[in-house]
């Protein structure tokens, strides 16, 4: 068994992925959708019940740990994706909702391969994968700021 601070990092990377996750949606657009403000009332009460689900799974001390946990939030957040997906953005906000959620599922396939690499218990993969994750979350909470939906990821 490996150290629980060397995988740490990976887990809490994993995990604000899929938090993330919670603070986009996307739908059909028409003029007569939903406000932004109603919109994103739905969209963070989608995010906030996945985000509790996500923060309840206990952390990592080993790879084994690690890809169990990051497993497990890759499912929540693939359902919380689904959801805010079926969610109607207002017309004007559709275009940067899909690029935000669309950079989301971009980090949930990053965690899939910190997943892969954990279970095949390739450290450097790992590292690897946590990094690009880094940055892909700062890309989707970039996206995501402007909608205050960033706030979903803390």
């Amino acid at each position: 068994m490996r150290p629980a601070a060397r995988f740490s990092a990976p887990a809490a990377v994993v995990a604000a992925a899929l938090l993330l996750a919670g603070c986009a949606g996307r739908g059909d657009s028409s003029a007569a959708g939903p406000t932004r403000a109603e919109y994103l009332a739905q969209a963070k009460q989608i995010c906030v019940e996945y985000q509790k689900q996500i923060n309840d799974l206990k952390g990592a001390s080993d790879l084994g740990q690690l890809a169990d946990q990051g497993q497990q939030a890759i499912e929540l957040e693939a359902a919380e994706v689904e959801q805010l997906r079926k969610l109607e953005p207002p017309a004007k906000d559709a275009d940067a909702i899909e690029r935000m959620l669309d950079a989301v599922e971009l980090t949930i396939a990053t965690a899939r391969e910190l997943v892969s690499a954990a279970r095949a218990d390739d450290v450097a993969g790992v590292t690897t994968a946590a990094s690009n994750l880094r940055r892909q979350l700062a890309e989707a909470n970039r996206l995501a700021k402007p909608f205050g939906l960033d706030l979903c990821a803390s």
